[in-house]
This record gives C-alpha cells, sequence and structure tokens, in this order.
C-alpha cells in the first residue's frame, strides 16, 4: 500500500492505516483516527466485521446499540457486527483513537481511501457523505456499510443496483485511482 494517511476536513479527522488485511493475512484492519474538535460520522453499522474503538488521546463520544459512552484515556469498546453505532467529539480538543476490525477487510480499507480522497477533494457534504449517489452506492456496497432504520435486504438491493450501474459506467475504474 502506498498512501497510508488519508485526511477527511468534512468529518474533521486524520486516518492513518497501522496495519492492513493484506499485511494481517486478513485476520485484522487497525487504524488510527486523529479527530479534530467536534468531528465524527454518521450513524451506521457493517454486516461482516467487528469495530474495536480505543482511546489513546482525549475524550472519545460513542454511540452503540442505543447507549451514549464517554471513553477516555486506556478505554475502548467493541461493537459487534450488526449493531448501529457512530464515534464523535462534543469537545473543543482533539481525540486520537485506534480502530480494530476484525477480520480485516481490503475492501473496506479501499472504501475509505475512497471516501477520504473525495471528501479532500470536497465532493462531499458535511458528514462526509459523497455527493454522488453513484459514489455513494459504491462504497456502502464495498464496505457493507448501511444506515439504521432502512431495512437491510432494501438497501443491500438498492445500492447493489446502484453500484452494478457504477461499474457498468466506469466509475469504479475512476475511484480506483484514490487507491495508489
Amino acid at each position: 500500500m502506498s498512501q497510508k494517511i488519508f485526511i477527511n476536513p468534512r468529518i474533521g479527522d486524520k486516518l492513518t492505516f497501522l496495519k492492513t488485511a493484506e499485511e494481517t493475512g486478513g485476520e485484522y484492519t487497525l487504524m488510527r483516527i486523529d479527530l479534530a474538535p467536534h468531528g465524527g460520522n454518521p450513524l451506521h453499522y457493517h454486516t461482516t466485521f467487528t469495530e474495536e474503538f480505543r482511546v489513546i488521546k482525549g475524550e472519545l463520544r460513542v454511540s452503540a446499540g442505543g447507549k451514549k459512552l464517554v471513553l477516555k484515556r486506556g478505554q475502548a469498546i467493541k461493537v459487534p457486527r450488526m449493531m448501529s453505532h457512530r464515534f464523535y467529539s462534543e469537545s473543543d480538543e482533539p481525540a486520537a483513537f485506534l480502530v480494530e476490525i476484525r477480520p480485516g477487510s481490503v475492501n473496506f480499507e479501499r472504501s475509505l481511501k475512497i471516501a477520504y480522497s473525495l471528501a479532500y477533494e470536497g465532493r462531499c457534504f458535511k458528514m462526509g457523505i459523497p455527493k454522488n449517489l453513484l459514489h455513494l452506492a459504491y462504497l456502502l456496497e464495498a464496505s457493507e456499510s448501511y444506515s439504521p432504520g432502512i431495512p437491510l435486504f432494501l438497501q443491500k438491493q438498492f445500492f447493489k443496483t446502484l453500484a452494478a450501474i457504477a461499474k457498468r459506467l466506469g466509475i469504479e475504474r475512476d475511484l480506483d485511482r484514490y487507491c495508489g
């Protein structure tokens, strides 16, 4: 992997890949996120992997399974697959934390690289969601990330159809340039 650090000015964070799925034989992916004050991501869930958040600096808020937690340095939470969650900051100070996903996911890593790159270019809304619906569909399918409140089978079918259109139109090849 050539590039390991990605900046997302829309949600206020920097992502550093510490260990990729390729480097761990698919066992896990390990990332560091440096979160700007008042940064964060939208509520979502994953269908194929767990996520563990471990704070290494500052204070991190995590909503998971309907509970709101405040994690401080050294504290962690493991979010099982299919559980709705998000991380965010309400502090005026930056935070840093590790994110470990198990098993590791090359597709999830690719989707993050693309999403951060699109955001860096101003091609995303405030919460880091791509402005182009075909980009969004491609990323959601690749990352296996879904929104709570909408039946999973509907999201899968809708985004799978749009992702297929994106691939036919060559959008996948266009987005691959962000994966270096």
